[in-house]
């Protein structure tokens, strides 16, 4: 009779333990869930907004339908540790013999340590675009490790996507939600904090509009003071 009746008990109590282990699974898997931090520029018409402000480079900037970058490139108003991810939308109205240059790039200038990575796009818009992967310390100078045509996948005339991952040590790239084949390892930078920036060289005013930033993150957002 006890062994029934704690069977019983046992088994009265299963579906509230199965419960349990289904909300602890839940809250877990939902911790590892990516925050979502956007910048419109074309909604705001600004660098500012709040206590957050882009840096840029110099004033050869302005804003039309997006923000427009004439030899110039701006710093986001966060760094970021652990992996995470940064999506830049925008607008090209280039031909293949009016390109514009593009850079997109990780920063980081903590501690008296410089480096930075990630891709350039000297010639967006023309039958010959290419991107190149950058990387930059003061012990090795400019480096550029590998790069991959990307004409087939860019839109000369309308909207594009690029986006860099970074998953621990490595950064990878997708251009219109195409991952490209060559990646870039972080050497030579021992700490955890990056700084998005993109920039914007040799164009006319509106050949290069950049409409969005979207950066998903699992570690730390800091404000840059």
């Amino acid at each position: 009779m006890i062994e029934v009746t704690h069977g019983v008990i046992i088994m009265r109590f299963k579906p509230f333990l199965i419960g349990i282990i289904s909300i602890a699974i839940i809250t877990s898997l939902s911790g590892c869930k990516p925050k979502v931090w956007v910048y419109d520029f074309a909604l705001e018409s600004s660098l500012i907004r709040g206590d957050e402000e882009w840096h840029p480079n110099s004033d050869n900037y302005s804003f039309s339908s997006g923000l427009i970058l004439d030899d110039a490139g701006v710093v986001a108003p966060h760094y970021y540790n652990g992996d995470f991810s940064v999506t830049l939308d925008f607008k090209l109205d280039t031909s293949p013999s009016d390109t514009a240059y593009i850079e997109f790039l990780l920063l980081s200038y903590a501690g008296g340590m410089e480096w930075e990575g990630g891709i350039l796009i000297p010639d967006a818009g023309s039958a010959t675009s290419t991107l190149y992967l950058f990387m930059y310390t003061p012990s090795t100078g400019s480096q550029y490790p590998g790069s991959v045509p990307i004409a087939a996948l860019l839109y000369e005339i309308g909207d594009n996507t690029i986006k860099i991952d970074k998953v621990g040590d490595l950064l990878k790239f997708s251009v219109n939600g195409t991952l490209i084949a060559s990646c870039l390892l972080i050497v030579g930078y021992e700490r955890d904090s990056l700084y998005p920036y993109f920039g914007c060289f040799y164009v006319e005013a509106d050949e290069c509009v950049f409409k969005t930033v979207t950066i998903e993150y699992k570690g730390d957002q800091v404000l840059i003071d």
